[in-house]
């Protein structure tokens, strides 16, 4: 790559961090929770109208979290929830996705925003309820521990994961690096257990009861680190019981102290990307942690030489490192994992972009069912028929136009697990008067997952 690719390579990077989260989830989210009753206060809640005090319940128990946080982390942001059912779950995924999934397949997710918003389910039948009660009647003898129907815990423990939820955006606002994803998933919980831990015992239990049936009786696919994102939901579920754990652990040991320690780290090389030199890390500053990796099977024998050869020096660099004092000054809300995309979405742009410029899009079935559109003014969701109307009118406004491209640029969110395509370059139109118009341009492509365009952002600078 060339030094001025490599450049403008960086630099569409940083754009996309700071401006494709307005171009994800949350749109669709609250487009959907438009149609739904609408709850005010310090924790917004959108529900379908037949649950009404059990969103009451919930949007309670978040405001009384957002209250603990806001006092022990001295942060404090606006947070909306979302309720769905199974048809507002079905309308999200075929927004989002192009075609809708099934409510078994829903798990609890939260996009960064602004605004920031949680999405839970709100009744029976999701993959998160399925698996917790299968969970539970395995373990009876967790479940005589609470006065509860399997039912019931299962509902009360999927409000908690809301907890969880919130844990993803405070950590965030901490601006704690977490380069490997099980990580991420082990601090929210972490987040969550410090207020269920302090505030709210009867709870508390209900968590842990929860993580311990599902650790103890759901069947990992691959238990290495690697493992989390490699395997079906219950797998996933699986790692969810087993970090929480171990978040737990941590909390009891050393509160919310632990958070300035790795706050301490986050300059640092071996905090990235390296699971074994980053749980030796982990050790140095919070001894258990190596443990626990060999317990559960996180670490194979030839993990564990390649530790022991290095231990050495990685905790020494980790106790340089807490000594200093060397926090990053931002951290990335989106994505921390960007790595080269698939070229072939490159051609798909092209497509696009030739399309447009002679005004014949003869490339429709290169667009997804649904689609935003943030472009010379339009900014919208459109189904694709309405959408090549739309860019066809946007593209009548333009004389002679010609695209000059100077980098279609494929790149991939590994922990969002979403394909990008930043194009630089510009165009040129002939204006009423007979001058040129130059407009030098930045644009972005979003990808449904079978590689149909689901966005096409552009910002531009317009000279003459």
């Amino acid at each position: 790559m060339q030094r001025h690719d490599f450049r403008i390579y960086i630099l569409a990077i940083t754009v996309a961090i700071f401006f494709s989260q307005f171009a994800n989830a949350q749109n669709e989210l609250l487009n959907v929770a438009a149609s739904l009753k609408k709850s005010e206060g310090k924790v917004t809640a959108y529900y379908p109208a037949s649950i009404e005090k059990q969103a009451k319940s919930i949007q309670g128990l978040l405001e009384k979290a957002v209250d603990y946080y806001n006092k022990q982390l001295n942060i404090n942001f606006p947070i909306t929830v979302v309720l769905f059912g199974p048809e507002e779950f079905e309308r999200f995924t075929k927004e989002k996705y192009g075609k809708a999934d099934p409510y078994n397949e829903f798990l609890p997710f939260v996009t960064s925003g602004p605004p920031k918003v949680m999405c839970l389910p709100a009744m029976g039948g999701s993959a998160l309820d399925s698996l917790t009660q299968m969970a539970l009647k395995k373990s009876p003898s967790l479940t005589k521990k609470l006065n509860l129907s399997i039912p019931e815990i299962s509902q009360r423990f999927t409000a908690l994961v809301g907890l969880h939820e919130l844990g993803h955006q405070y950590i965030g606002e901490l601006e704690i690096c977490q380069a490997v994803h099980w990580f991420q998933e082990m601090m929210a919980n972490y987040i969550a257990d410090a207020f269920l831990t302090d505030l709210s015992p009867t709870d508390a239990l209900i968590w842990q009861v929860v993580n311990e049936a599902y650790e103890t009786n759901l069947m990992p696919a691959n238990r290495t680190f690697s493992g989390i994102h490699k395997g079906n939901q219950e797998n996933y579920v699986w790692w969810q019981g087993n970090i929480s754990r171990i978040a737990h652990e941590v909390y009891m040991k050393y509160g919310l102290d632990f958070l300035q320690k790795l706050k301490k780290l986050s300059n640092v090389k071996i905090y990235h990307e390296d699971d074994l030199a980053f749980i030796i890390a982990l050790d140095e500053i919070a001894p258990g942690f190596e443990q626990w990796a060999g317990k559960y099977g996180h670490i194979t024998t030839a993990d564990k030489i390649q530790m022991d050869s290095m231990s050495k020096n990685i905790r020494e660099e980790t106790k340089i490192a807490i000594a200093q004092n060397m926090p990053n000054l931002y951290t990335s809300i989106y994505s921390n994992q960007w790595e080269k995309g698939n070229t072939s979405y490159n051609k798909t742009v092209m497509r696009f972009l030739k399309d447009f410029e002679t005004a014949d899009f003869k490339q429709t079935d290169e667009i997804a069912d649904y689609i935003e559109i943030n472009f010379m003014g339009v900014d919208n969701f459109f189904e694709k028929a309405t959408a090549i109307t739309k860019l066809k009118e946007i593209r009548s406004g333009f004389r002679n136009l010609k695209i000059r491209l100077q980098s279609v640029i494929p790149i991939k969110s590994a922990d969002s697990n979403e394909d990008w395509v930043f194009v630089t370059g510009n165009m040129i139109t002939t204006q009423e008067n007979g001058t040129l118009k130059n407009i030098d341009f930045f644009q972005q492509f979003s990808f449904t997952k079978d590689g149909k365009i689901r966005l096409i952002k552009q910002y531009e600078l317009a000279s003459q």
